[in-house]
Formats: structure tokens, C-alpha cells, sequence
């Protein structure tokens, strides 16, 4: 069982021309749905005179999350080429759109569905892939007697403190690969020491 993902390593842009018309592709990595909104926004206000935005994205590491807009392309000629970019290369937390221009030609819909797949692979193309693991924030309570057991069951892991209050106890938000929080949950609550996971 894999416990990485892959995604962009930055954003990439594409040109792509059939028949006098041009596809503009512009490839992102993307966290959530609302980024992706805002970007897609973004886009139509950059663009108020293309013929179409097309767009495809997908969200999660098992890559279930995901949506494919023909914004007026005959069906699955646009976005669905454009989903399968991402697809072929594994890729999730991406979103990619395609913006046409119309040159005076008719591509039919197998001109289409390359016009608008070159122009999406090409972007994610120059964006580059990279490798990552989920992460997940484990909060942590604890009195200062305990020390040296939570820095006994932390040691093995690889944590990234993000936060810590030292008060009458000890507070901690740590970082860790997703994976890794089952075990260690399990191991601090054998400790009895208070713990809780923000996803």
C-alpha cells in the first residue's frame, strides 16, 4: 500500500493550435474546491472574450473527487480529454483549464478532444511532478512529568512541530504522515496521555 501521491510541482502554461483556433492550458496544484473556484474566476476575468473555458480537476489521493465542464464544447469533447490529461499521469490535487479561442474552422469532435488534450498535457507537462505524503495535526496534552515518555514514542516517527504553549502542562501541535497516526494515537493513549487528530 502506497502512502504518497503525486501532484505539480508549480504551475505550467501551454499554447496549442488546430485550424486557426488556439488553446491556452493552465495547470495548477490545488488543495480544495473553493481554490479552484477562485482560480477558475480568476480565468473568465482574465479571458472575458474567449470562446471557452474548459476544465477538469481532481481532489483526494484515491482520486474519487473530481469534475470535467464542457462549458459549451459538444459533450465529453473538452473537459473529458482535459480529466484524462491529469489521469494518465496519476496526478490529483490538479486542476487544469483549457481556454479557446475560435479560429473560423470547425474541428469536429475528434479534433476537439486532441485540441483540448494536447493543450491540457502540455501545461502539466511544463508544471512538473512531484511526490507527496498526507499529512495530519496531532494535538497533544500533557504535564511536564510525562517528558520523556511523549519524546519515547514520538522518536521512531517523523513529526514536524507546528505549535507548542508551555502553561501548566504542555500543549504541542505536531505534524505527521497520515499513516503514521493510528500507531502513534495508540501509543500516547496507552500512555494516558491526551491526544486528538485534526485531518
Amino acid at each position: 500500500m502506497t502512502h504518497t501521491y503525486k501532484t505539480l510541482a508549480s504551475t505550467g502554461n501551454s499554447l496549442y493550435k488546430s485550424k486557426a483556433s488556439k488553446f491556452w492550458g493552465f495547470a495548477i496544484p490545488a488543495e480544495s474546491k473553493e481554490a479552484i473556484e477562485n482560480w477558475l474566476q480568476a480565468l473568465h476575468k482574465s479571458y472575458p472574450d474567449a470562446t471557452h473555458i474548459c476544465y477538469a480537476w481532481i481532489l483526494e489521493e484515491d482520486g474519487k473527487t473530481f469534475k470535467a465542464n464542457d462549458d459549451g464544447e459538444p459533450a465529453h469533447s473538452a473537459g473529458t480529454p482535459i480529466l484524462n490529461a491529469i489521469r494518465s499521469l496519476h496526478l490529483t490535487y490538479v486542476a487544469v483549464a483549457v481556454v479557446r479561442y475560435y479560429g473560423g474552422s470547425k474541428l469536429g469532435i475528434p479534433g476537439l478532444i486532441e485540441a483540448y488534450g494536447q493543450a491540457a498535457a502540455l501545461a502539466l507537462q511544463e508544471a512538473g511532478i512531484i511526490e507527496k505524503t498526507p499529512q495530519a495535526l496531532l494535538h497533544l496534552r500533557y504535564p511536564y512529568t510525562l517528558v520523556s515518555t511523549v519524546e519515547r514514542i514520538l522518536h521512531p516517527f517523523s513529526g514536524s512541530e507546528i505549535n507548542q504553549v508551555y502553561t501548566e502542562d504542555i500543549q504541542k501541535t505536531i505534524s505527521f504522515p497520515r499513516h503514521q497516526i493510528p500507531e502513534i494515537q495508540a501509543k500516547l493513549s496507552e500512555a494516558q496521555i491526551e491526544n486528538w487528530e485534526n485531518k
